[in-house]
């Protein structure tokens, strides 16, 4: 299952999300109240445990972004190309008075791995902390918006972690 392309991830995640995740959440609250049910609590984490490995992202790449139209399409097109197609992109709008929020839409509306989070202006801190609280992945990733990425760039981090059990990686720059 893990090599669905996008769109038969986003397909099984719907799906999961509107059948199992239900079920799940009546399993937890049960074994959560029974303290003897050890046993069960522990067959009810590696199912939880199966179904994120399916249903979550590898990488939630967290883009916060604040009057950026400028840059924007770049940024944003340098992750959609990634040789790495694990991940979701959380763009928080906040508050951008030019056509920032346009063009986050537009990438959303063409591809499902791209959310948008719209916020009155907050700040670099409130935004990064509302796609923090969003992201679902195994890792997270930080793009500013005028920034771009190499096309391999994720591939090679994630690698990386995994290969070596790390926690933290970067790139040079």
């Amino acid at each position: 299952m893990k090599k669905f392309d996008v769109k038969g991830k986003t397909n099984l995640r719907d799906y999961l999300s509107e059948t199992f995740e239900p079920q799940m959440e009546v399993v937890n609250r049960t074994v959560a109240c029974g303290v003897d049910k050890l046993e069960e609590y522990k067959d009810f984490v590696s199912d939880m445990r199966w179904y994120k490995s399916i249903v979550s992202p590898a990488i939630s790449v967290v883009v916060p972004v604040f009057n950026a139209s400028q840059y924007l399409v770049e940024a944003l097109d340098s992750l959609q190309k990634q040789t790495f197609c694990d991940f979701e992109a959380i763009c928080v709008n906040d508050g951008s008075t030019d056509d920032s929020l346009d063009i986050l839409n537009k990438y959303a509306s063409q591809d499902g791995r791209f959310s948008v989070i719209d916020v009155p202006n907050g700040g670099y801190g409130k935004a990064m902390n509302l796609g923090l609280q969003r992201a679902r992945g195994k890792y997270f990733a930080i793009l500013e918006p005028d920034d771009c990425l190499p096309v391999d760039a994720y591939q090679k981090l994630f690698t990386l972690a995994e290969n070596y059990n790390l926690e933290i990686v970067r790139g040079k720059f």
